[in-house]
């Protein structure tokens, strides 16, 4: 592998791209290693989508990813053309990815830049990307130490925190808990990457739903399964309006 000879550079303006960000803008600036500027080369830049965790800061203690969702990577070509003689060129792509991401993603992007004898530099830059306008989490109470368990008969209150792609708190948003029974069979032979599969079969109905309205970023639901009732549950939040949804699987027992 020929070693870079290039040093190329793109800078978007900003720490993360949101789901109002259509179109993702920056400048790419691309020198020669020695300093002098590389004039008039082709260059091709491609973004890859792949999942992550999402987290903001202040709510460590909420769960913000849907292990209910699926998400397959996905590949962008955001720019095929020239750098100018001063090594620059804006670069403007179209993000056309109706995501089914179960939080937050990281956009890669991979940078080719050709020389005039064929010979091209490669370098890679990463940017989170929050494709929903709000995201929801979810706060569950702890069960006991032996099993992290919750109590049949009993009502369990779900924090529910409601934040912008920067983590700042929104409110009047419409948020559904919802609470799934899980077949004994699949929760004991299966792992919980196929809960997406699970709750994708029609015939699977909530035994439990509530909808609230947050504010100030802040909202609570609570829910109750009872005896003779028990195993695993999933328990999901979902926003109405941006559609993002987050929830874990917990277990219940007397």
């Amino acid at each position: 592998v020929m070693p870079n000879r290039l040093k190329i550079k793109i800078d978007f303006g900003k720490d993360r791209i949101t789901a109002n960000d259509k179109i993702v803008s920056g400048d790419l600036d691309v020198k020669w290693l020695h300093g002098a500027v590389a004039k008039n080369l082709n260059a091709d830049i491609s973004m890859q989508l792949v999942s992550s965790t999402t987290s903001f800061p202040r709510y460590e203690n909420f769960i913000f990813d849907d292990p209910g969702r699926s998400f397959n990577t996905e590949d962008v070509a955001l720019f095929k053309g020239k750098i100018n003689e001063n090594g620059h060129a804006d670069i403007r792509g179209q993000i056309n990815t109706e995501s089914n991401a179960p939080g937050a993603l990281t956009a890669n992007f991979k940078v080719k830049v050709f020389e005039a004898g064929g010979a091209f530099s490669v370098d890679r830059f990463s940017l989170p990307y929050y494709p929903y306008e709000s995201f929801v989490g979810v706060k569950l109470p702890k069960g006991d130490l032996a099993r992290n368990m919750l109590l049949t008969d009993t009502n369990h209150v779900v924090e529910i925190a409601t934040l912008d792609p920067y983590g700042k708190p929104t409110s009047g948003r419409k948020i559904e808990l919802q609470v799934y029974k899980l077949d004994w069979r699949w929760w004991w032979e299966r792992s919980n990457d196929d809960i997406s599969a699970y709750l994708d079969n029609e015939s699977r109905q909530a035994v439990y739903r509530e909808q609230v309205t947050s504010v100030n970023g802040k909202a609570r639901s609570k829910f109750r399964i009872n005896y003779p009732e028990w195993g695993r549950f999933y328990v999901r939040a979902v926003d109405l309006e941006s559609n993002h949804s987050t929830g874990k699987i917990i277990f219940i027992d007397w």
